[in-house]
């Protein structure tokens, strides 16, 4: 007989387990778990009628009034610990609906900080150079460039470049992208930002833009320089001619013509501090730290203006235009997906699976993902559909 009761017990804990998953996904873990505390109090009953002993518990020793006892205080201690649970939930969830996102992964060898993307590579900064994986489903690991290189601040990965570019607070390195050839250095001094596109190649060094052509194994500078004002924490063409760097709290465009001085065109200010710059055709977002997200319309270099802004991360950390809407990078609390609106950004979804979403690279088919707690890239395949709160 005592057998059968803890088997019943047991038969009825794991069922509701089964029952608990969909109410847990949608946030109803007060019924769910109220009713196992209900439960595990009918089964303890059943252990106790069963048992061939004396039962001397006072004034509640029938099985009848053990029974009502260990299921309502079962079913009420339940309840605490779901609306706990479900409080908690409600806190994670307050701006937007959780949303899986599909991904395949790569294991990292390095604990990465940075990503770009270029060329069909992915290429991954961390403490101890710049891992390189292939842009494919399979995410095959191709390399690791810039051993030893340490405080690296940025990655340039042409996408129609057999080299790339890696800035450090030492200097400018450029390495190949396939072959194990150690790297040469193109520039000395600290180098904050770098941006290439073909093989013309801009670098913002501590209060100056210098513009070069890499020629084979060389970077030919221009004599000419821009003088800036404020750090560069991030560069991004445009077109051939047009460029953007990324302040503090401001960004800025400079017309850089191959064959003539380049000059600065125009600025939009931003709360900061700003990190990251995107940009995809007419449009550029930007991660602005504890400020949020700004969406920049871009499409006349000479008047940019912001569309919107959206604050509600406690940090941003980057940020990606991608199928139509915009991620954003929100470290621990994973990768939000808003969608742009008539002078407003939508949160439409909240992947938390994704571990602590620390930079992102989007390209035609796909989103990559860097988690920094895991040391992994992560390949999205697919635009995630957002549920329903």
């Amino acid at each position: 007989m005592m057998r059968r009761a803890v088997a019943a017990a047991a038969a009825a804990a794991a069922a509701l387990t089964l029952l608990a998953q969909p109410a847990q996904a949608q946030g109803h873990h007060r019924w769910v778990v109220a009713a196992g505390g209900a439960a595990l109090g009918l089964g303890l009953t059943a252990v106790y009628s069963a048992g061939n002993y004396s039962r001397s518990l006072g004034w509640c020793s029938s099985v009848q009034c053990v029974g009502i006892a260990t299921t309502v205080g079962g079913g009420f201690l339940g309840y605490l610990i779901g609306r706990d649970q479900d409080e908690r939930y409600r806190m994670r969830y307050r701006v937007a609906p959780p949303f899986e996102a599909p991904n395949r992964s790569r294991i990292l060898r390095t604990r990465p900080t940075g990503l770009e993307l270029g060329g069909g590579v992915v290429a991954v900064s961390g403490d101890e150079g710049v891992e390189l994986v292939s842009a494919t489903p399979a995410l095959d690991y191709l390399g690791h460039r810039a051993r030893g290189l340490r405080d690296i601040h940025d990655v340039s990965l042409p996408a129609d470049s057999a080299r790339f570019l890696v800035g450090t607070s030492t200097g400018l390195y450029l390495f190949a992208v396939s072959g194990e050839a150690a790297g040469l250095r193109a520039l000395d001094g600290e180098v904050s930002a770098i941006a290439m596109r073909g093989d013309r190649v801009a670098v913002a060094a501590p209060g100056v833009l210098r513009i070069g052509t890499v020629a084979g194994d060389l970077v030919r500078w221009r004599i000419d320089t821009l003088a800036l004002a404020g750090r560069v924490a991030d560069a991004r063409w445009q077109d051939d001619s047009t460029l953007w760097l990324l302040t503090d709290r401001q960004l800025a465009s400079y017309r850089l013509p191959a064959d003539s001085p380049a000059t600065r065109l125009a600025s939009v200010d931003l709360e900061g501090p700003a990190r990251r710059l995107t940009i995809r055709d007419t449009l550029a977002a930007v991660a602005a730290g504890a400020a949020g997200v700004y969406l920049v319309q871009i499409n006349d270099p000479t008047l940019p203006r912001v569309l919107a802004h959206w604050s509600e991360p406690r940090f941003v950390y980057d940020v990606a235009l991608w199928g139509g809407d915009m991620y954003v990078a929100a470290g621990p609390e994973g990768l939000y997906v808003l969608r742009p609106g008539v002078g407003r950004l939508e949160a439409i979804g909240l992947a938390r699976s994704v571990g602590f979403v620390a930079a992102l690279a989007a390209g035609s088919d796909a989103l990559y993902a860097l988690d920094r707690t895991g040391g992994v890239l992560r390949r999205i395949e697919q635009k995630p559909a957002p549920t329903g709160r």
